[in-house]
């Protein structure tokens, strides 16, 4: 969460970090949401169906906070970079992926995380992995680590395959299907 915000409904909404502390009204219509601080309108939203989420005005946040967050953006792409371009477009796909960019941070600090479990080559071979399929969450990349590479799979099913298995008459083998 970025600044303060106010609970309407389960779902928060932004108000001017200057207002922290403060005691503010809302007004509530059928479509929209005014936070008004001694009868004033100081902020207004539209309503959100959404629970537990935030919907929050880039204006509302302190400018040395978005700073921070723009820096630790820049911080952590360039760790990303430094595995290899895949690991950094898996960081770029959680921040675009967000409509506040502070929120894939925390995402981004797991994926970089994953590069003490495992070795650079390895975060940056599931990255590619992750961006092919789509699916660039932290949790789909440590899957893909944990988990073998397809090609890998295919010829450890086919070496094992070849070495397991019986000869009798209940078996067909290669040379049956051409």
């Amino acid at each position: 969460m970025s600044g303060p915000h106010v609970e309407v409904e389960r779902h928060y909404y932004s108000v001017p970090h200057a207002l922290i502390g403060k005691t503010v009204d809302v007004r509530l219509t059928a479509s929209t949401i005014e936070i008004l601080l001694h009868g004033q309108r100081v902020a207004a939203h539209l309503r959100s169906e959404l629970r537990a989420s935030f919907t929050t005005i880039a204006g509302h946040r302190p400018e040395r906070h978005q700073a921070v967050v723009d820096l630790s953006h820049e911080k952590l792409l360039a760790r990303a970079e430094a595995i290899g371009p895949a690991t950094a477009g898996v960081l770029r796909a959680q921040v675009h992926a967000r409509k506040h960019p502070e929120y894939a941070l925390r995402a981004c600090l797991g994926i970089l995380r994953l590069a003490q479990d495992f070795s650079a080559v390895q975060l940056e071979a599931a990255c590619v992995r992750a961006l092919q399929l789509k699916s660039t969450s932290a949790r789909a990349v440590r899957a893909l680590l944990n988990a073998p590479a397809p090609a890998q799979t295919e010829r450890a099913l086919d070496s094992d395959m070849s070495l397991s298995l019986p000869t009798h008459a209940n078996v067909r083998g290669p040379s049956y299907y051409h």
